[in-house]
């Protein structure tokens, strides 16, 4: 799935003047499309053994973790699921007082709030879970979120009277997830490249080299 959204990124940011470049690039786009449905029973199974694995687990800890392994796998796949181990996280984090993950499950409550488009919901529960002594992980999970949140929020406002505000925000909370990101990760690539590409470099070669290094 990962390959197949690097070339929809790649192909978007390609100059389209590139025909050589490009009509190889569709190709692989066909290609990684045919295979969806492969990609799909991966899915289903990897889901499939987690959820078996977690009937043997008496631990709180450890099923506060498969709870969020189960959300995060869910979140861009089915919300109505990711939702629900959301919310079982949520009310175990709650009942046995574990700070770390109730906030990390409000995390993602907040980012499945996001791409339902309840952008205004999503930034309450933030306000409210700000990073002060939280571990490094969590600051960066908080501030790719805000990233996340500005940046459809941008999108959703398409050019009105508060898009620029988004976008700046968007940038500054980027590039506070890029300080805090671990270095030289596939991940760290992907966001330099979306930070090269908002600011105002979509074609740039350096942009590309990025996104194709995630």
């Amino acid at each position: 799935m990962r390959h197949l959204i690097i070339i929809i990124i790649t192909l978007m940011i390609q100059p389209i003047y590139v025909k050589g470049d490009n009509n190889q690039l569709y190709k692989q786009l066909d290609a990684a499309l045919a295979q969806r449905a492969h990609y799909v029973e991966l899915k289903e199974k990897s889901l499939n053994e987690i959820k078996q694995g977690a009937k043997y687990v008496t631990s709180n800890e450890d099923k506060l973790k498969l709870y969020e392994q189960l959300a995060n796998e869910y979140k861009a796949y089915e919300y109505d699921s990711a939702m629900t181990y959301v919310n079982k996280g949520l009310i175990l984090a709650q009942k046995n007082n574990n700070i770390l993950f109730n906030k990390r499950f409000q995390l993602s409550q907040t980012r499945l709030l996001i791409t339902r488009g309840f952008y205004a919901e999503a930034k309450e529960i933030l306000q409210k879970i700000e990073p002060q002594e939280d571990s490094h992980d969590y600051q960066f999970l908080y501030y790719y979120t805000l990233y996340e949140l500005y940046n459809n929020w941008s999108t959703y406002c398409e050019n009105n009277e508060f898009s620029k505000n988004y976008n700046q925000l968007k940038v500054n909370y980027l590039k506070k997830a890029i300080e805090l990101s671990p270095k030289k990760d596939a991940f760290y690539y992907y966001l330099l490249g979306e930070l090269y590409y908002y600011s105002n470099h979509p074609n740039n070669n350096r942009t590309i080299q990025y996104y194709k290094k995630h």
